[in-house]
């Protein structure tokens, strides 16, 4: 059986892929909001000595990780899956932070 587009009706079923397909497009947006903008403005009022080069280039930097993180992970979940991806972001995160906490741990 034929289904003709132009005559479907909407139903809530269309509005709702709108939506979640819409999702990823707002918290893109607002992560960029807060890290290109929010962070420097703090690390403006927490370090009043960076001269404003410095503070262009923490913005710049932090930009530049979401292009880069999203570029490669986008690739990561493209060729292996969403799955795969997940779960290989939480289990560097989690080694990222046992280094981390060792260095802090043992500075020298």
């Amino acid at each position: 059986m034929a289904v003709n587009m132009d005559t479907m009706p909407l139903r809530w079923g269309h509005f709702r892929v709108l939506l979640v397909a819409s999702m990823g497009q707002i918290i893109g947006a607002g992560l960029a909001t807060l890290v290109g903008i929010i962070l420097p403005m703090i690390q403006m009022l927490r370090h009043l000595e960076l001269t404003s080069f410095q503070l262009g280039l923490v913005t710049c930097t932090s930009l530049i990780g979401i292009t880069v993180g999203s570029l490669f992970f986008g690739r990561l979940s493209d060729k292996y899956g969403y799955l795969f991806s997940s779960v290989f972001v939480r289990l560097s995160c989690c080694w990222l932070r046992y280094w981390l906490i060792l260095l802090r741990r043992f500075p020298d």
